[in-house]
């Protein structure tokens, strides 16, 4: 787009006609949208999902207890448990918990299609994306693989 403008400056600072230099802008914000759309194609994953009917089941049933979960008042993400070392000083309880709030949701991550809907459990700095047959977790890194179903 930039290319576009400074191309589009020199023709008028040598006295290109205005129609000249609609053209060759024209061409130069064509380009720009056609390689803008084969950029983001080619840094998209596709996943395409073919489940039997015992994977569907199984994955029908994950799905279900998510949507039940995600219906729940507040879920926490427990961060760390700690011993306590004097009860009465913290009310008799055991451990102190660290915890933050957890929204459950249904979304893919960017840049990935696919044709089931991820389960979606976003915690404190990454993502975790619940697929039939793996969890991809989602961080600042980027995108990885944390677990296969299934492989050796």
């Amino acid at each position: 787009m930039f290319a576009g403008l400074i191309t589009g400056t020199l023709l008028f600072l040598v006295s290109y006609s205005p129609i000249a230099i609609g053209l060759i802008s024209g061409i130069f914000l064509v380009l720009t949208i056609i390689a803008g759309v084969r950029d983001t194609l080619k840094k998209t994953t596709v996943l395409l999902y073919n489940l039997d009917g015992d994977a569907m089941l199984a994955f029908g049933k994950l799905t279900s207890a998510f949507d039940r979960a995600a219906g729940s008042e507040k879920i926490w993400h427990v961060q760390s448990q700690a011993a306590v070392l004097d009860r009465k000083y913290h009310a008799g309880a055991a451990a102190e918990v660290k915890t933050d709030d957890a929204h459950l949701a249904k979304a893919a991550p960017s840049k990935v299609k696919t044709n089931v809907q991820p389960l979606t459990i976003p915690l404190p700095g990454r993502k975790l994306y619940l697929l039939p047959d793996r969890l991809l977790v989602s961080d600042a890194v980027g995108l990885g693989q944390s677990i296969t179903s299934g492989s050796k």
